[in-house]
């Protein structure tokens, strides 16, 4: 942190973990208003304005007591003329309750995880219903986006789905354009591509790790600071007109949702919601093999592990899922995927949904 800057002023930030142990670091406000400012950049690109209301498929800030989390919804809600539908619990019992909640708001525009808006986007297929009302487009972030995802999102929606990414630990680092490029906000960050293995600079075009500096955040750098995703940059100019470095391929965390013992769907980030600010583990995976069975894998903190931690952790899990049956396991380490992101949720059972009706 830099000698010299004012506690006061810092704002506290926690990764979520799935790159490996998560990391907390600091910002300050400027850094956090440009974030923003290319996030609302990416999204004018779609005629949406600062304040323009939406609607997110997103997580739900489980962490907080009662208190806090009212107030935060009435944040969201106020400040930010957004309403919240949970990714957790998508449910085809519930898809009327929630696309009659859409209707009634009628956002310029939907945002949510890539998985959650396809999973919705289908279960909205299947039940037969549409919005009845034109969006400016539905925003994808958190999450690589799928060809057959963007595919179900399309057809559900009638809108442009456009691809977002950044991270908690980047910020916004690109948005897609109407004419289908990633655009890196290169005002904000300096992107580098190494070899996984040998950290050596790769040529333009070619896939590796992704190192990002940050060019603003004056109370805690970041240099080269790895993410964990693998891309690869582009020497392309894009037809759009738009003079920002153009991204050719990203391969980002891919987050599986589970399957409930009652038969809903729960977004993998609620394990995530649960663990990460538990100073007690190092990092975590949870692996679904049926319904009613899973594995938790957990990694120790070796000075600051709590055992009532791991009861409110299978108490969280079952929440969220179910009775279910629940192998602990305590391992030295959790290895990554070849993409370098360790995947924190795993389903390994066929995520069951009833045929659209005819």
């Amino acid at each position: 942190m830099t000698i010299g800057a004012n506690p006061g002023e810092l704002i506290p930030n926690r990764t979520g973990g799935s790159t490996g142990e998560p990391t907390c670091f600091f910002l300050d406000r400027p850094t956090v208003e440009r974030y923003e400012a290319a996030r609302w950049l990416g999204l004018s690109w779609y005629g949406i304005r600062i304040g323009d209301p939406s609607v997110m498929i997103w997580g739900s800030p489980i962490e907080l007591n009662r208190q806090d989390a009212r107030r935060y919804q009435l944040k969201e809600r106020w400040l930010k003329n957004r309403l919240m539908i949970p990714a957790y619990d998508l449910d085809q019992s519930r898809i009327e309750e929630h696309v009659r909640t859409i209707r009634r708001f009628r956002p310029v525009y939907l945002y949510g995880y890539a998985s959650a808006l396809a999973l919705f986007a289908e279960l909205m297929l299947q039940a037969g219903l549409r919005l009845g009302f034109p969006l400016k487009a539905v925003v994808s972030t958190a999450e690589t986006l799928h060809d057959h995802q963007r595919a179900v999102i399309t057809e559900a929606f009638e809108a442009p789905v456009v691809n977002e990414y950044g991270a908690r630990d980047g910020g916004i680092i690109a948005y897609q354009c109407p004419a289908g490029s990633m655009h890196a906000f290169s005002e904000n960050c300096y992107l580098e591509v190494v070899d996984p293995v040998t950290g050596e600079p790769l040529p333009v075009g070619e896939v590796g790790v992704l190192l990002v500096t940050d060019l603003h955040n004056r109370v805690m750098p970041r240099l080269r600071y790895q993410l964990g995703d693998m891309l690869a940059l582009s020497s392309q100019n894009c037809t759009c007109g738009i003079n920002y470095p153009v991204l050719q391929e990203i391969d980002g965390r891919v987050d599986d949702m589970f399957v409930s013992m009652r038969g809903s769907f729960v977004h993998g980030h609620f394990i995530n919601h649960i663990i990460r600010n538990m100073e007690s583990f190092r990092t975590f995976q949870l692996v679904q093999h049926e319904p009613d069975r899973l594995t938790l894998r957990l990694v120790k903190h070796p000075e600051r592990f709590r055992a009532d931690d791991e009861e409110k952790v299978l108490q969280g899990i079952r929440s969220a899922l179910g009775d279910a049956s629940i192998r602990l396991e305590y391992v030295e380490h959790i290895p990554p995927t070849p993409s370098g992101k360790t995947r924190y949720a795993i389903r390994e059972c066929p995520l069951t949904v009833s045929p659209r009706p005819e």
